[in-house]
């Protein structure tokens, strides 16, 4: 996040400014982790393996599902309801893990770089988080996300729809 440097977050600034696709970003995320947080990537590679294991996913809502229509805090406080978004046209519903994730801020940052786009054709996005107040705040206003970034505190509404899984405590300590 900016405003905390320090050598992880370097690394980051430096793989978020490349000149390269989501995927390509990710990949020397990726490599950052192995070379510089070694720790990490283990913790990675073994949530991926219990991910795999337990068919993570296997009840949530698939292509030409309806989300259940969500009424969940903005960063200011204010009550969004999806309806209102979807007034607007398609709504692209972006769930991350949180303002911690380099993951989820890589995407965030490239869902940002498509935004206007999305708009053009009459759509929007949103990004739903498990935090509140000031992290959610300072991910919007740190990294300049042009869309609604929403808080599902407890994962409630990511729960209902099984989307959720847990990440582990270990992973979320580990890139704190």
């Amino acid at each position: 996040m900016p405003g905390q440097p320090n050598i992880g977050q370097i690394d980051f600034d430096a793989v978020r400014c490349l000149d390269a696709s989501l995927a390509e970003k990710l990949d020397a995320d990726a490599q950052r982790h192995w070379q510089h947080q070694r720790d990490v990537a283990l913790i990675h590679q073994n949530l991926i393996a219990r991910l795999i294991a337990r068919v993570a996913g296997q009840n949530a809502l698939t292509s030409g599902n309806r989300l259940p229509a969500p009424v969940l805090p903005n960063t200011s406080g204010g009550l969004v309801r999806s309806d209102d978004l979807l007034a607007r046209g398609p709504l692209v519903v972006n769930f991350n893990r949180g303002s911690w994730c380099p993951f989820c801020r890589l995407e965030l940052l490239a869902l940002a770089e498509i935004y206007p786009e999305v708009q053009a054709q009459g759509g929007e996005i949103v990004s739903i988080i498990p935090e509140k107040g000031e992290p959610a705040g300072k991910l919007k206003t740190g990294y300049e996300l042009p869309f609604p970034v929403l808080s599902d505190i407890d994962n409630g509404y990511a729960l209902g729809n099984g989307l959720m899984i847990s990440c582990g405590d270990d992973l979320h300590s580990a890139l704190l």
